[in-house]
């Protein structure tokens, strides 16, 4: 009759097997479901960037602005955003200022709000597909008050997000929150299906190997 260290034995290899073959075939699939920002949201982060160094080269005690914005129709949405973040800094806008107040025009405009996305890959061997993503949005503002302030604007964000996720990160409301997404390789969906069938042959053979040990 077989001991019990060897059926603890057999049980301890089959649980490494049925492991191993778990990370290949899962390729992190807890990552892939992690909620991703939307590329949205990513924006307008950048716009909140864009404002906090509006509001940093202000000049001192300064409590109200008038604000003249040149966004054109495609980029009217960071319209209230752009409120809000001055609001958000003490920042309030000139048509609410008291009589006596100095106030700056801050003129503001956004010229080109990109994301594109970049070659996808594999965490592991059968794992899901990520796509890193990669954001710009570019312009300039002037602060005109004593004196004049120019300042071009560039700011960038970059992340990784998963291949089937990314259709619903986008918006169509908002052209310029889509980018071309890249293909799957031809070749994965032609090797997924034979290099599963050959790990579970070789778990199947170990497992026996292992009992009749």
């Amino acid at each position: 009759m077989r001991s019990k260290k060897s059926i603890f034995y057999v049980k301890g290899k089959l649980f490494s097997i049925i492991f191993i073959l778990f990370y290949i075939f899962s390729g992190n699939a807890y990552l892939s479901k992690c909620q991703s920002k939307s590329n949205l949201t990513i924006f307008k982060s950048l716009v909140d960037s864009a404002i906090n160094n509006v509001v940093s080269d202000l000049p001192d005690k300064s409590k109200y602005v008038k604000l003249n914005l040149n966004l054109g129709t495609a980029y009217s949405v960071f319209t209230n955003e752009m409120i809000g973040a001055l609001k958000k800094r003490g920042i309030d806008i000139s048509e609410n200022k008291s009589s006596n107040s100095t106030v700056n025009t801050v003129n503001l405009t956004i010229e080109k709000v990109n994301v594109i996305y970049n070659k996808m890959f594999r965490k592991s061997l059968l794992g899901d597909f990520y796509v890193p993503r990669f954001f710009s949005l570019s312009g300039s503002y002037s602060i005109i008050g004593k004196s004049t302030f120019v300042r071009k604007i560039h700011y960038t964000y970059t992340d990784t997000v998963s291949y089937d996720n990314l259709k619903n990160l986008q918006n169509e409301s908002y052209p310029f929150t889509e980018s071309e997404i890249p293909s799957e390789p031809f070749l994965s969906s032609f090797w997924e299906p034979v290099i599963a069938l050959g790990a579970t042959a070789v778990a199947v053979v170990l497992f026996f190997t292992i009992r009749s040990k």
